[in-house]
């Protein structure tokens, strides 16, 4: 299916995830509230996604479409840098913060950093997925979430 908008989610969760070669299924991505959404590959490229977004949460989201994006961006200066900076806070500087929690951090510090930044996920979130985002198994969370932080 190919993404053909932005969401923003007032309130509610999101997660992005992908089904492995083996039918297991891999979280990939959070959208907590007030942040956007959507499958930046797909929605740029208008080819088909490889992820999938679920509502975890009974929420509110509020949607616009593409075509709707490109038209306000050549009718209004404005709305140009708008469009600019919310892709670069909600995409760009995410995303790297993904790669360098992936890239440098141990499993550990993953885990006391994903509560760092979103405390609400133990409760909000499902071990399962919280073990998935992270790339470890429920059992290494398991033992971690056991764990004081050393950092």
């Amino acid at each position: 299916m190919i993404c053909h908008n932005i969401w923003f989610v007032q309130s509610g969760l999101t997660r992005h995830f992908y089904v492995d070669d083996r039918g297991k299924e891999r979280n990939t991505w959070f959208t907590v509230e007030n942040n956007f959404t959507t499958d930046i590959p797909s929605l740029l490229n208008q080819q088909p996604a490889r992820e999938n977004i679920q509502l975890l949460e009974d929420s509110i989201i509020y949607a616009i479409a593409y075509s709707d994006v490109q038209k306000l961006q050549q009718k209004h200066h404005a709305f140009c840098i708008w469009y600019i900076k919310m892709l670069e806070n909600n995409y760009f500087h995410q995303i790297e913060q993904r790669i360098d929690e992936l890239q440098f951090m141990n499993a550990t510090e993953r885990y006391f950093n994903l509560l760092k930044k979103e405390p609400s996920f133990s409760q909000r979130v499902s071990l399962g997925n919280i073990a998935s985002y992270l790339n470890i198994s429920q059992e290494t969370l398991s033992r971690i979430r056991n764990e004081k932080p050393s950092f």
